[in-house]
């Protein structure tokens, strides 16, 4: 599946960008 391929890769990195600019609010 393309989608799965290309978009699933780019919601996580966005996920865990998210998560790290959390964690470094949260300092």
């Amino acid at each position: 599946n393309v989608f799965e391929k290309i978009c699933l890769p780019g919601i996580r990195n966005e996920f865990f960008v998210l998560v790290k600019v959390a964690q470094e609010a949260a300092k």
